[in-house]
């Protein structure tokens, strides 16, 4: 099966909301097992799936002999428009607040200037690598480097502290220094692209009891690397497992929902709750009703954007 449907797109919704549970740090205060488990832990599948879903998806434009070059653009026009917001909310709090004009600088090409943007950056950058490449049907070189620098990025985000003080960490370090997050810049897209352009060409589908135990996985590896209070939770062998299965078994088995724009409203969800997540966290000091609040006002906005969209292209037509 080779076509977009709504189950993925439902799903790429629902991880959407996780990244604000994420963000809002759902559970921190309500149970320290709660949290590792799931904002923590479960909830970290949302950017690998995202990568899986656009690396597949973009493969398949490939393969179709289709224009790549307007998704490309899509993403940058997407992420210049929301950059230029953050540059008229954010810089000068930042600039009194003693960030410099080179960071901001840096932050823009790297992370965004409030530092959330870093998967629209490393998504445009890892398919320019990789157009090339795969305009030639060679994925795997992609997996290999991909997976090396995953694990490089793990030693100083979920299992920083078995690396404590080594040569590897060290570097790790470095790259988190330079891009932010241990997961930003080439870390972390590459593999999770370069899987999901792999089960474009070779299909697979997966029973729901592997999927199922394959986030148990998950949680388990969560629970157990988070009470050794890592660096970060980004990063799990885990993840490698459960999020392309998870990707294949919803390819597989499509839903059909009333709303068909589930997938678009994942972006903008993603996009905009950072604005309303700074906003209310100085007024709403709850985690999980911060939550709530930012989620409703995400989602709703969102909504609205997506419903303009679609009027102004009917109206076009």
């Amino acid at each position: 099966m080779t076509k977009r449907n709504d189950t993925i797109d439902l799903l790429k919704f629902l991880f959407s909301i996780m990244v604000i549970g994420i963000h809002t740090k759902l559970f921190e205060d309500v149970n320290l097992t709660l949290n590792h488990a799931t904002t923590l832990g479960v909830f970290r599948l949302s950017v690998p799936f995202f990568f899986i879903c656009s690396g597949y998806f973009f493969y398949k434009k490939i393969e179709d002999k289709r224009d790549t070059s307007s998704y490309l653009k899509k993403l940058l026009k997407i992420y210049l428009t929301f950059e230029a917001v953050e540059l008229i909310i954010y810089t000068a709090p930042l600039l009194m607040g003693g960030i410099t004009v080179p960071v901001l600088i840096r932050r823009f090409f790297t992370v965004g200037i409030g530092c959330i943007y870093w998967y629209l950056i490393s998504l445009i950058i890892t398919l320019l690598i990789l157009r090339p490449l795969w305009k030639k049907g060679i994925i795997i070189p992609g997996i290999i480097i991909g997976l090396i620098l995953y694990l490089f990025m793990m030693t100083n985000d979920s299992y920083s502290v078995l690396f404590t003080g080594t040569m590897i960490q060290k570097y790790a370090i470095m790259h988190t220094n330079f891009w932010t997050w241990p997961q930003a810049g080439l870390c972390s897209s590459i593999l999770f692209v370069s899987i999901g352009a792999l089960l474009k060409k070779h299909d697979i589908d997966p029973p729901l009891i592997l999927v199922i135990l394959s986030v148990i996985l998950l949680i388990i590896e969560a629970l157990i690397m988070q009470a050794m209070k890592p660096y970060d939770g980004n990063g799990y062998l885990a993840l490698m497992i459960s999020a392309p299965l998870l990707f294949s078994f919803a390819l597989h088995h499509p839903l059909s929902t009333k709303y068909r724009y589930f997938g678009e409203l994942s972006l903008y969800v993603y996009m905009i709750h950072p604005f309303f997540n700074n906003i209310l966290g100085i007024i709403v000091r709850v985690n999980s009703l911060r939550f709530i609040v930012v989620a409703i006002c995400t989602v709703t906005l969102s909504y609205l954007i997506v419903r303009r969209h679609h009027k102004d292209t009917q109206t076009i037509k």
